[in-house]
């Protein structure tokens, strides 16, 4: 049994990783449920009034949370399937 892999098989896998992203492994609803979970409850620094990190509030779940309408700095941003993203001005 082989326990430690060669560099061969080592890069070959992580190329593979870089090659699939993220949204390809996932089912949408199940991806944006993260992402919404993430904008709920993962805390985002410097944007609040106080500068303490504070979770950003995702768009798409209005009830409950911080929301503020926008999709500018949600921890989740770059990887969310929601096609309607919002920015401010």
């Amino acid at each position: 049994m082989q326990y430690i892999l060669t560099q061969a098989e080592y890069d070959a896998l992580r190329a593979k990783a870089v090659a699939t992203p993220i949204t390809a492994l996932i089912e949408k609803d199940q991806l944006q449920k993260l992402c919404t979970d993430a904008a709920n409850y993962v805390p985002v620094a410097g944007w609040s009034p106080s500068g303490r990190p504070h979770p950003w509030g995702c768009v798409l779940d209005k009830k409950g949370h911080n929301y503020n309408g926008y999709c500018d700095d949600c921890p989740a941003v770059n990887i969310c399937p929601h096609t309607d993203k919002d920015f401010s001005k």
